[in-house]
């Protein structure tokens, strides 16, 4: 991964769709692809990485459920530095979009919508 001048970031991506429904996930920067998982109910796919001098590091990942899929931007440095509490970005999947936890508010905040 990417080296940076920053901690190193641990991104989250949790499956809250509901019981029996699974999330595909497959997410990838510039520079590193991280293939693609199936992940089930209440479990998460997570990734660390540093971000760049530059502060332009960005991952974007394309979520799929049952019928719906869609392309997302997960992790934009200068979008997220300073909002992911501890360095962790924690993002919860529902079935009306694609949630960013607000650890300092403690609460899920409605980022994407499905297409």
């Amino acid at each position: 991964m990417t080296t940076g001048v920053r901690g190193m970031y641990h991104v989250y991506v949790y499956n809250m769709l509901g019981e029996n429904e699974n999330l595909w996930v497959h997410c990838s920067s510039k520079d590193d692809d991280l293939g693609i998982h199936l992940v089930p109910y209440q479990s998460d796919f997570h990734w660390k990485f540093n971000v760049n001098i530059f502060r332009t590091t960005l991952f974007s990942c394309d979520l799929a459920k049952k019928t719906v899929s869609g392309h997302f931007v997960i992790f934009n440095a200068k979008r997220d530095d300073g909002n992911c509490k501890d360095d962790q970005c924690i993002w919860h999947v529902k079935k009306d979009g694609i949630y960013f936890y607000n650890a300092f508010a403690m609460r899920d905040e409605l980022k994407f919508r499905w297409p």
